[in-house]
């Protein structure tokens, strides 16, 4: 019996994706970054811009494209259950994705062992709170 062997998955920065959505549109998404720190996982950017099924656009016209989200992925299961495909590359990746911030489900933060801080990840904002659950000594 013959083993068939799998076809390796390479990604890099800068891979532009193809994703079909029920046969009625295409859309675009790039591989823009890794979060090692956080989810360790891939960070894309996906573009605004619904395409006919039939339409080819050129890879740049496609990284000009406004982005609609940024969003943690694992590129290789998409592409495994053939939820998406690699078209090309671009090296513009844009620098909006320094600015992407994932917030973390934690309403509490803790600078210090005597402050607490509430925090409202989907704000991106945060204040001392002014009735503290912990005695502070002198």
């Amino acid at each position: 019996m013959e083993t068939v062997k799998k076809k390796r998955i390479v990604t890099r920065i800068g891979n532009v994706f193809c994703a079909e959505i029920d046969n009625e549109c295409k859309r675009f998404f790039q591989y823009v970054a890794n979060d090692l720190e956080y989810l360790n996982s891939s960070v894309i950017r996906a573009f605004k811009t619904k395409y006919l099924m039939d339409y080819e656009p050129e890879i740049e016209e496609i990284v000009r494209d406004e982005v609609e989200f940024y969003a943690h992925t694992i590129l290789k299961f998409g592409i495994e259950s053939n939820a998406w495909h690699k078209i090309g590359t671009s090296k513009n990746i844009g620098e909006e994705y320094k600015e992407a911030l994932f917030g973390d489900a934690h309403q509490y933060i803790y600078p210090t062992v005597y402050d607490m801080i509430k925090v409202n990840p989907s704000e991106n904002l945060y204040g001392v709170l002014t009735n503290l659950l912990f005695y502070k000594e002198n």
